[in-house]
């Protein structure tokens, strides 16, 4: 492929693709993460944790997403875990969707839930609400109207 240009009259918008050959391609694309020779590492979420009543929750955000774990609450027995897991698996996901929907004005696919098997924990995603003064603040108060609510 030779350089080309691409014009719109719309817009008048110049896209310019320069020759890749087959040999150089991988090399193109791994030095595009290259910083002075050392790759860039993505940095890893931080996350709050607080525990509620009703669950612990760690949240974050991660670029324009709100996002939670919920687990059950600290110092629960594996005992009373057994009796906690009809609650966990029926309840609280019912009242995690009403709450959520209501709090953030949205429903699917905005607002995402998942049950994690391996963990016996929630995860919860609210798309694009990085536009808030302080997002984690507005997520912290969702998650003590949450817990009011699975507590009511």
């Amino acid at each position: 492929m030779s350089n080309q240009s691409l014009t719109t009259t719309s817009n008048e918008r110049s896209v310019k693709v320069r020759e890749v050959g087959e040999g150089s391609s991988q090399g193109d694309v791994r030095d595009a993460f290259l910083a002075d020779g050392d790759p860039i590492a993505p940095k890893p979420m931080e996350f709050t944790v607080k525990n509620y009543k009703s669950f612990r929750a760690e949240f974050s955000m991660k670029d324009r997403d709100l996002i939670v774990h919920f687990f059950l609450p600290t110092g629960i027995s594996e005992a009373d875990a057994y009796k906690y897991r009809d609650w966990w698996l029926h309840t609280f996901p019912s009242v995690l969707d009403s709450c959520a929907q209501e709090y953030f004005e949205a429903g699917p696919p905005r607002l995402m839930a998942k049950y994690t098997e391996e963990l016996a924990s929630w995860w919860f995603k609210a798309q694009g609400y990085d536009h808030l003064l302080d997002p984690l603040a507005y997520l912290d108060k969702f998650l003590l109207t949450l817990d009011e609510a699975c507590l009511g």
